[in-house]
């Protein structure tokens, strides 16, 4: 009976060491499954009982904080610059933002690494900020009015990400520039775009020069296949006619020899045949001086 006492308070111990779980205020946690790393269960903050942890071999248990602050650089490429990758040719700011994750409709990705999160958001002001800069980006690049409407702007797309945010369980509820908005004069733009336009042919030229290299593996292609059915061609006819070979072989062998005695019955020279395979059988007093 003692036994059967301590093994089953061994038993609980075990359970409760591997099903119970204490969150502490301002956190949550998550259940995450080892093998595909996606987010099993999520849970609050106080005692938690997560009877899917009992096969802790297959499940782990991670924590984070509700409430954080990032500090993120955005950068709105100008208009027709977006494939130019760099910080020259875009307008940028610095953002500083405090956030509060609403853990049941957070995205899992958000939930298992803040990298995420910040990567989200910055998606996120990037667009919000570069609708609303758009009608001082193009069709015009103006500056100048870009640089009087900042504040307005700034105001405008910090609204725009909260809204967004806030319906996948992201709550923004401060938001702030840390220093000015750096927008780069038109000299910066129009250079710019005398780059893209050499990217664009350089990459048209690669495109050019991969069409004719694959054109010219092709026409290969079917040559290669011309000559390998010529071949099987010529195979066909060897076969059908074995005295070819010896016809092949002396005239390659000597230039001396002039005159060849051979049978003439197929009125081929060496019996060849195109329609019947193999020699014809040779009559009583044909002379071979091939043998």
């Amino acid at each position: 009976m003692k036994v059967f006492v301590i093994a089953l308070l061994v038993l609980f111990a075990f359970g409760a060491y591997f099903t119970v779980f204490k969150v502490k205020d301002g956190e949550y946690g998550i259940l995450v499954d080892r093998e595909n790393g996606e987010v099993v269960s999520v849970f609050g903050p106080g005692y938690n009982f997560v009877p899917r942890n009992a096969a802790f071999w297959k499940n782990s248990v991670a924590y984070g904080r509700i409430r954080g602050t990032v500090i993120i650089d955005v950068r709105v490429p100008l208009p027709g610059l977006a494939d130019v990758e760099s910080r020259h040719y875009a307008v940028e700011m610095k953002v500083q933002g405090k956030y509060e994750l609403d853990p049941e409709n957070t995205r899992d990705d958000i939930l298992l690494s803040k990298e995420s999160l910040v990567a989200f958001l910055k998606s996120m002001c990037r667009d919000s900020f570069e609708a609303e800069m758009l009608p001082f980006l193009s069709p015009v690049y103006d500056t100048k009015k870009l640089e009087i409407n900042a504040e307005s702007v700034i105001t405008r797309g910090f609204d725009t990400v909260k809204k967004r945010i806030g319906a996948m369980g992201v709550k923004l509820y401060e938001a702030s520039l840390v220093g000015p908005l750096r927008v780069p004069p038109f000299e910066i733009y129009r250079e710019g775009l005398a780059l893209a336009a050499d990217f664009r042919k350089i990459e048209n030229d690669s495109k050019k020069e991969q069409m004719l290299l694959e054109i010219k593996l092709k026409k290969d292609e079917i040559e290669q296949k011309k000559y390998l059915e010529n071949l099987r061609e010529i195979a066909k006819v060897v076969k059908n006619n074995p005295d070819l070979l010896k016809y092949l072989y002396i005239t390659g062998f000597s230039k001396n020899v002039a005159t060849i005695i051979a049978p003439d019955r197929t009125g081929m020279p060496f019996g060849l045949d195109f329609s019947e395979k193999g020699s014809s059988p040779k009559a009583r007093g044909d002379v071979d001086n091939l043998r």
